[in-house]
């Protein structure tokens, strides 16, 4: 889960800063120490704080959205019940309150939520909401972007309003990492139901949501009765600038002041420019090529030889080297380096018949 609240130490300092496409691919707001909206700096909770985002978002309900933009806006906006800490990789709670307790079988969860959290619209976060959030992610007819989130999940059950227990129907090795995803934010039952949190989201982060424009930009404010550590930053409008030069020359003229990712093409430009800062981390994510042997227009991708040239005659080394500078590694299998299960080990898969 990310939070504009790791970011603000930099920009306290009147730096712009742009987050680094790094590892395989993907990014992560830099992981700073978060600045309390107590801290003294005026300037932070006059100026409208303004992002570039090079992509567009689809919507702001986290169930059903699943690409990057929509992603990183939503998580201001909404918490899972676990998230990965950026410096040291390690599942912590968030709104869960103590990590989860598994049963010696494996197969009975019970997670203790935090207390005294509401939602936006004032609805109280509960062991009933987070049971009717993965009751959504269950059901094929309300078409989560990720249900097998929630595959190996056979009931659940609340015995108190702080304690949910999830039944699985096998032994789920990342079903902790499940509850930090964040197609699995929980949501406001009251908000789902009566509004479209599509165009009018709902949930427990640190901003609420003000309005948008579709296609255009989206604006937040501070949410003043958040649980945690308020941002600093009180207004954000998120910008959406699909062409990366443009966004990045806004960052130049001071237009815009943060950039949640850029591309490795651009980063030598950023680097050269002393009023910008750049922040790397690893990522997880992937870059490959996907060849489909059914073809129509191209009829000879029919033909396994064919594909496996195409697949050998890849320069991966030189293209780590020389296209991203380094900024990513070879991954020999087909999830990332930074995947759980990942193996440097060559792996040899079957192009096909």
């Amino acid at each position: 889960m990310r939070s504009w609240k790791k970011l603000l130490s930099l920009t306290a300092a009147c730096a712009l800063c742009v987050s680094l496409l790094a590892g395989c691919s993907g990014t992560t707001t830099p992981a700073a120490e978060p600045a309390a909206s107590g801290s003294g700096d005026t300037a932070a909770e006059d100026k409208m704080f303004n992002v570039a985002l090079t992509a567009s978002f689809t919507g702001f309900d986290p169930l059903r959205t699943n690409d990057s933009a929509s992603t990183y806006v939503n998580a201001q906006i909404y918490e899972t019940l676990y998230r990965i800490d950026p410096e040291s990789d390690e599942y912590m709670p968030l709104l869960a309150a103590e990590m989860p307790q598994y049963s010696e079988d494996g197969l009975t969860v019970t997670v203790k939520l935090r207390e005294g959290v509401t939602f936006h619209d004032g609805t109280p976060f509960n062991s009933e909401a987070v049971k009717y959030t993965f009751d959504l992610i269950k059901a094929p007819e309300f078409g989560s972007a990720r249900a097998s989130i929630a595959g190996s999940i056979d009931t659940m059950e609340c015995p108190d309003d702080y304690t949910i227990v999830f039944h699985l129907l096998y032994e789920d090795g990342v079903f902790t990492a499940k509850l930090a995803h964040t197609n699995s934010a929980i949501v406001s039952p009251t908000a789902q139901q009566s509004q479209d949190l599509m165009t009018q989201p709902c949930g427990t982060g640190p901003y609420k949501f003000v309005s948008s424009v579709s296609g255009s930009n989206v604006v937040l404010t501070r949410n003043d009765d958040y649980w945690g550590e308020a941002p600093a930053i009180k207004d954000v409008t998120m910008t959406i600038i699909t062409d990366e030069s443009t966004a990045v020359s806004r960052m130049e003229t001071g237009e815009a002041d943060f950039m949640p990712n850029i591309s490795v093409e651009q980063l030598s430009r950023v680097e050269n420019n002393p009023s910008l800062t750049a922040a790397t981390s690893e990522a997880a994510a992937l870059y490959y090529v996907g060849m489909r042997a059914s073809s129509s227009a191209n009829p000879i991708m029919a033909e396994k030889d064919f594909r496996m040239a195409i697949a050998k005659g890849i320069d991966k080394e030189g293209y780590v080297e020389y296209m991203m500078q380094g900024y990513a590694e070879v991954a020999n299998s087909v999830i990332g380096p930074k995947i759980f299960g990942y193996t440097a080990a060559p792996c040899h898969l079957e192009i096909g018949t």
